[in-house]
C-alpha cells in the first residue's frame, strides 16, 4: 500500500530490533551513571523516525542505520567499560516472543556480518524479528503492550 518493498519492510523491522538493543544498553549505562555520547539520543530519534514515516524506501540507507546502531551499541558498551561498569543489560528469562532470536539486550550484528550479508539474509533476519512473526507466539494484546 505505501510503496515499500518487502526488503525495505524487513530492514525496517531489523532496524527497530537493533534500536531496541541500543536502547537496552543506553538505559543500562544511564542506570549506572555512565554518560552517553550525545550521538546516541540523536541517532535513536532519527532512526526511529525513518521507520515510522513512508518517506524513505532506500535499502542502502537502512543498512547504514543498522551499521550505525550496532556501532553505537559498541560505543556505549565501551563507555561503560571505561567507567569501570561491568553490568550488562539483563534479558528477562522465559519470554515466549523471543523464540528464534536473542532478546534485544543480547542482540548484536557484527560489522563483518553487515558487510557480507546478502539482501536475502537480511530480509530473512528481518522477518524473524518482525511483529508479524512474533504475533503468533503470544496473545496479540500482550505483544502490543510489550512493543509499547
Amino acid at each position: 500500500m505505501c510503496g515499500k518493498t518487502p526488503e525495505v519492510a524487513a530492514l525496517q523491522d531489523l532496524l527497530t530490533y537493533s534500536l531496541k538493543s541500543l536502547s537496552c544498553w543506553a538505559a543500562e549505562a544511564t542506570r549506572n551513571g555512565v554518560k552517553l555520547p550525545a550521538s546516541v539520543a540523536s541517532f535513536l530519534h532519527a532512526a526511529t523516525f525513518s521507520t515510522l514515516t513512508n518517506v524513505n524506501f532506500d535499502p542502502a540507507r537502512f543498512k547504514e542505520y543498522l551499521t550505525t546502531a550496532h556501532s553505537l551499541r559498541d560505543e556505549v558498551e565501551g563507555a561503560m567499560r571505561d567507567a569501570g561498569v561491568e553490568a550488562t543489560p539483563a534479558a528477562p528469562e522465559g519470554l515466549p516472543w523471543f523464540d528464534i532470536i536473542a532478546h534485544p539486550a543480547q542482540w548484536r550484528l557484527s560489522d563483518s556480518y553487515m558487510a557480507s550479508a546478502s539482501e536475502q539474509q537480511l530480509r530473512t533476519l528481518g522477518q524473524m524479528v518482525s511483529l508479524e512473526h512474533r504475533r503468533h507466539l503470544i496473545d496479540p494484546t500482550l505483544l502490543g503492550l510489550h512493543e509499547m
